[in-house]
């Protein structure tokens, strides 16, 4: 079995699990994959970001158009988490990002999380098959 993220290869799923305990004393391997994460074009503020928790990309980010697909996705009655989501609502909030209306951060946390959850699962249900 192996992981499938929608926005890492498995190179860098790979480091950072070979290196998971080394993380909460040794700051070594984290600023090794942050490095790594960067030079593959991931947003650098997405990557060096304060701790005090997750920071949302700007409005910019979420009207990305890979990210609007992603979203656009989770808004399918087939996705696999389309019973948990409010299919209406989410589709409402998807035309604001397209039209890049200001959001409150907590909303932005949550397109990013159904976004970025509902692809993952979409990805292992296909290595399932």
């Amino acid at each position: 079995f192996r992981l499938v993220d929608p926005f890492l290869s498995q190179e860098y799923l790979d480091l950072a699990i070979q290196h998971a305990r080394f993380w909460p004393g040794s700051e070594l391997p984290k600023n090794a994959m942050k490095l790594l994460l960067v030079s593959a074009g991931v947003p650098r503020d997405m990557v060096y970001r304060r701790k005090q928790g997750f920071r949302s990309p700007d409005r910019e980010a979420f009207a990305d158009p890979r990210f609007l697909s992603h979203l656009e996705a989770a808004t399918d009655r087939a996705s696999p988490l389309a019973d948990f989501f409010n299919q209406r609502m989410l589709t409402e909030l998807l035309g604001m990002l397209r039209v890049r209306r200001d959001l409150p951060k907590q909303t932005y946390n949550y397109l990013w999380a159904a976004a970025f959850i509902n692809c993952w699962i979409t990805q292992l249900e296909a290595k399932k098959k």
